[in-house]
């Protein structure tokens, strides 16, 4: 049977769901393309970098999922972050950029240390506190975080990683994000 109404099937379907929904659904797997083409880059770059010791320089792209606040839909989350290594490597200064799908959608502007256990093993505990800006549609303000992972490298330059972290704003938890990520390090050691 055809619909000649708009009473039914799935083009109807498509109409009806709100312009924000049509755009996630039409660019998230551009994005996660464009974020996997990203990382593959990223891997070729670092394996190719000779070093002599972890450079003290981090760029690193992750993504993952997100929850904004408690009973609300999750949704995914793409972020980058630059560092620097601070004297040894245990402690490194970030600055990320995030944005996130879950609920209406959010950006992060973040700033904040990372500590990291043993700076130059291969494998590694890591811990992070951020604070920053988080804008979304019932808020735009403070924001802070505190998250722990595990950091893996197989090269001085390249490490991957693994974090969980719980955030809050405006007197709400979250955001809330499980994230796998990149990391390349580079320029001086």
């Amino acid at each position: 049977m055809i619909d000649a109404g708009g009473g039914g099937g799935r083009a109807a379907h498509h109409r009806e769901l709100p312009l924000r929904s049509q755009v996630v659904k039409r660019t998230g797997l551009r994005a996660r393309e464009h974020v996997l083409l990203l990382i593959l880059g990223l891997t070729a770059t670092a394996v190719g970098l000779e070093a002599q010791g972890t450079p003290k320089w981090r760029l690193r792209l992750e993504g993952g999922q997100t929850e904004i606040h408690r009973g609300t839909a999750a949704g995914g989350i793409l972020g980058a972050v630059f560092g620097r290594a601070i004297g040894e490597g245990h402690v490194q200064i970030e600055l990320g950029l995030a944005a996130g799908s879950a609920d209406e959608g959010f950006l992060a502007l973040t700033a904040g240390p990372e500590l990291r256990l043993f700076p130059h093993g291969r494998i590694t505990p890591i811990g992070t506190v951020q604070v920053g800006l988080l804008a979304e549609a019932e808020y735009v303000g403070a924001g802070a975080s505190v998250g722990a992972g595990l950091l893996v490298r197989p090269t001085p330059a390249l490490a991957f990683r693994g974090a969980v972290t719980r955030g809050t704003h405006g007197g709400q938890r979250g955001p809330h994000a499980i994230v796998l990520g990149v990391e390349v390090s580079f320029g001086d050691r």
